[in-house]
């Protein structure tokens, strides 16, 4: 699970840290760096896991516009993994005027054990176990675009390199767009992408690996879905397949695809995906605004069963919400704010029953004179 992340220099955050428990709930203005730090962790994975280059997901743009740090932009997160904490920090170099990024240093620690350096283009490998003089195993010249750590092969004598790329495997960071979910599959995906648009491609991969997960995800979506017999992969070309969704009404069958339902069947649709696909073993799911299109009666029944799942398999659950039903219902585990007084860098602070006076979290947050120190 995520213990801890820091950030420097990075949009509306000009220097933040933030604990994390098990659940959280994250609630405050638009524009207040709630999806600011959900981006964040989109960027480090990105890095660490899909290999992709720093300037492309940290942009020069993504620099605290109101102060300089000499182009300097910093990361940090903690991984615990069983009784293992892993130290992650990323360094870049910015050049402002070619509008360009690069890996000054990067570093994995176990502990006090430094596993992995990237550093000025220099990666060094320590491994599991280290030598006698502190010298890395292995060390190697390579380029300050991108992060040597999703080219790194399994190997006995680097385990906790796995288990830290593998715990960032497992960070499910979804912002869906009902709207952009495809209906059909020409392949399984590895993995689900961060909108759902390829849903169906990732839910065919699942049903390849677990058959019996078809079943779960029909018996999830009756209640919400009346009439719903079954939902199925229907073959249209040798290798292309449609999400269908098949009913019955007044002794009546009639099929639908998937892109015929409405935005919020849609979501109910990757809610329940991902709450059958995603969420049997230990991963931590950080949604922001899951609610879209939902009604109060849709939304509480899943958050039960999805914090019931993860709870199950020792997950992490962070929601970024402004619907009043998930805002409620999440708030007695641990709730935070986020708000720019006078549009400065962003202030998190923790509501409690003393915030609010003894009011609910949502009814606190709807009174206009909670938003008075943002406006100074």
């Amino acid at each position: 699970m995520l213990t801890r992340v820091s950030i420097c220099n990075y949009a509306c955050f000009a220097e933040m840290e933030l604990v994390l428990p098990r659940r959280l709930l994250l609630v405050g203005s638009n524009g207040s760096g709630k999806s600011s730090l959900w981006q964040v962790l989109v960027a480090l994975q990105d890095v660490i896991v899909r290999g992709r280059d720093v300037a492309e997901v940290f942009p020069t743009r993504s620099l605290t516009r109101w102060q300089d740090h000499g182009g300097i932009q910093a990361f940090a997160i903690d991984v615990q993994c069983g009784a293992d904490i892993y130290a992650y920090a990323l360094e870049l170099q910015h050049d402002p005027a070619r509008l360009t990024a690069s890996i000054h240093c990067e570093q994995l620690r176990r502990g006090e054990q430094l596993l992995y350096e990237n550093r000025d283009g220099e990666v060094r490998i320590f491994g599991d176990e280290p030598r006698v003089d502190g010298l890395p195993h292995t060390t190697f010249p390579f380029g300050r675009k991108r992060s040597f750590l999703p080219d790194i092969e399994a190997r006995p004598d680097n385990t906790h390199i796995m288990a830290f790329r593998e715990a960032l495997g497992d960070l499910w960071l979804i912002k869906h767009s009902p709207a952009q979910l495809a209906p059909t599959s020409a392949e399984e995906a590895a993995w689900l992408e961060r909108d759902g648009s390829n849903f169906a491609s990732w839910f065919r991969g699942v049903l390849a690996d677990r058959p019996e997960v078809g079943s779960l995800l029909n018996e999830a979506l009756r209640p919400t879905l009346p009439g719903l017999q079954r939902i199925a992969f229907e073959k249209i070309s040798p290798k292309v397949r449609e999400l269908m969704l098949h009913f019955r009404t007044d002794a009546h069958d009639y099929s639908v695809s998937a892109d015929e339902l409405s935005d919020g069947q849609r979501s109910l649709l990757l809610l329940h995906g991902l709450l059958v696909g995603a969420f049997n073993r230990r991963v931590v799911a950080f949604l922001d605004e899951p609610e879209i299109g939902l009604a109060p009666h849709e939304m509480q029944p899943w958050l039960a069963q999805a914090t019931a799942a993860l709870e199950q398999h020792d997950g992490q659950l962070f929601v970024i919400s402004h619907h009043p039903a998930v805002i409620d219902y999440l708030a007695p585990e641990r709730t935070i704010r986020f708000s720019r007084p006078g549009g400065g860098p962003t202030r998190i602070d923790e509501v409690t029953l003393e915030t609010t006076g003894g009011a609910s979290v949502s009814e606190w947050l709807s009174l206009p004179w909670v938003y008075e120190a943002e406006h100074e």
